[in-house]
């Protein structure tokens, strides 16, 4: 008899809607049978679509990541990346993506494996988005990582601080300091080097 697979559409749906579950409750207590009831689905059909309950969570992480892109629709030539993804950040949704991914931070310093590789993406496509502000406003590419990183260092901390918190108008104001700063940082680096001086020709 031959093996039947999970068919794509509807294993599609259920990460879609497996995705919405974790975001409202987070992965620490996630259990098949309240996930299954929520999804009117069986533990049983979970595995047999997702094979193990870890192979599930991988999959809804990476969808959630690819809602989060698609929710910012940032392209190559934005020259406001920074302000728009505080925005979104600082978003009511923004902060529930946080909590996941920062709730996915504590797990995985014990279990760096458990995730299929969640943070390091998460933190590669947060500096390659970043990058990609700074090449449209004419940053030269020798100074883009390490401008981006420094970017991406002091948003997880001001993140941090909000999920923490909650005083938003303080750490508000800490972003627009730190969103002048790096705006003179980047005017400097995008100041053309000056030319050296033709010597003048003697008759």
């Amino acid at each position: 008899m031959a093996m039947r697979h999970p068919d794509p559409e509807r294993r599609a749906e259920v990460v879609s809607r497996a995705a919405a579950y974790v975001l409202e409750h987070g992965l620490g207590d996630l259990s098949l049978r309240p996930l299954a009831a929520a999804l009117n689905t069986s533990g049983r059909m979970l595995i047999y679509y997702f094979g193990t309950k870890d192979q599930l969570v991988v999959d809804v992480l990476d969808e959630i990541r690819r809602r989060k892109y698609a929710e910012l629709g940032l392209g190559a030539e934005d020259v406001d990346v920074l302000r728009r993804y505080w925005d979104w950040a600082t978003s009511p949704e923004g902060q529930r993506y946080l909590r996941l991914v920062y709730e996915v931070y504590g797990l995985s310093l014990h279990e760096p494996e458990r995730f299929g590789g969640f943070l390091t993406a998460e933190s590669r496509d947060v500096v390659e988005n970043i990058g990609h502000g700074f090449r449209a406003a004419g940053i030269p590419d020798r100074h883009v990582d390490a401008l981006s990183t420094y970017t991406f260092a002091a948003l997880r901390g001001l993140e941090l601080d909000l999920l923490a918190t909650g005083e938003a108008n303080r750490i508000g104001q800490a972003f627009d300091m730190f969103e002048a700063d790096l705006q003179r940082r980047t005017e400097q680096l995008t100041i053309p080097a000056p030319r050296g001086r033709k010597k003048e020709r003697r008759p």
